[in-house]
């Protein structure tokens, strides 16, 4: 009978020591799933970012031939302007 108790009681640690094992291995589980998402976060803003500096070098790119395009057709009417 003691042996039939002692048995219970040992079976019944070696299941709660699992439980608590398998409870922290989700914690762990958790814990990179939220690493690694802060990390795509972090990816995803980064390339964000790269993303709006090229917008903006593009659209400074554009401004500048439209602005030299103007002064252009500037020159060209005074130009035409001054051989009538």
């Amino acid at each position: 009978m003691v042996g039939f108790i002692s048995a219970l009681g040992g079976g019944y640690y070696k299941l709660n020591d699992n439980a608590n094992q398998i409870v922290m291995e989700q914690k762990q589980i958790s814990n990179v799933k939220y690493i690694r998402w802060q990390v795509d976060s972090l990816k995803i803003e980064k390339k964000l970012q790269e993303i709006k500096w090229e917008l903006q070098d593009s659209i400074r790119i554009q401004i500048a031939r439209a602005q030299d395009e103007k002064r252009i057709q500037n020159s060209n009417r005074t130009n035409t302007q001054d051989s009538k």
